[in-house]
């Protein structure tokens, strides 16, 4: 992954919260189960202790996170995850999001994260004006810079569809 800009970040860190019950609880009228916040060391012990005496079949009812959860996915891969959220840096943590919301599974996003380049840009103007200059193909000391339509080279670059914008307005653009 490279970083390219020095804009300021607004962070909005990845969490994810889920509430779990028991489907015997469920079953009987019974409203048991509460928030865990991920990753939890205990998470297992918790789940148990706020369900029903004996419950053997757990869902998630509700979740707070940057992504779709399921009632039926697997509560320990969702831990897991979690634990991989933790370890990454602010920028990672945007590119995932980005990812996920255009389509990725989070493996692919976490498989996918090292071949982005994260812009600390708000607009493709900017993109377009400092990939000209750092490829050569443009200088900063010639007049010809004050020409350019930026803002139109910059929409023309964006019309392939690897540019996706961050939470905090950076832009993540992802190279296949």
């Amino acid at each position: 992954m490279q970083s390219t800009g020095k804009k300021a970040q607004n962070r909005k860190e990845l969490t994810m919260r889920i509430y779990v019950a028991s489907y015997a609880g469920y079953n009987d009228g019974i409203l048991d189960g509460r928030w865990h916040e991920l990753p939890s060391a205990t998470l297992w012990e918790d789940i148990k202790e706020s369900c029903v005496e004996g419950a053997e079949e757990f869902g998630i009812f509700d979740y707070e996170a940057d992504f779709h959860i399921s009632e039926y996915d697997n509560i320990d891969e969702l831990n897991e995850i979690a634990e991989q959220l933790d370890t990454l840096t602010e920028e990672e943590e945007e590119i995932i999001t980005v990812l996920m919301e255009d389509g990725y599974s989070f493996e692919e996003a976490m498989d996918k994260k090292d071949d982005c380049i994260y812009h600390c840009y708000d607009n493709m103007a900017d993109i377009a004006y400092y990939y000209y200059i750092e490829c050569g193909l443009v200088s900063e000391d010639t007049p010809l810079v004050n020409y350019v339509d930026w803002d139109a080279v910059g929409r023309d670059m964006s019309f392939d569809g690897t540019f996706l914008d961050t939470p905090s307005g950076n832009i993540v653009e992802v190279i296949h």
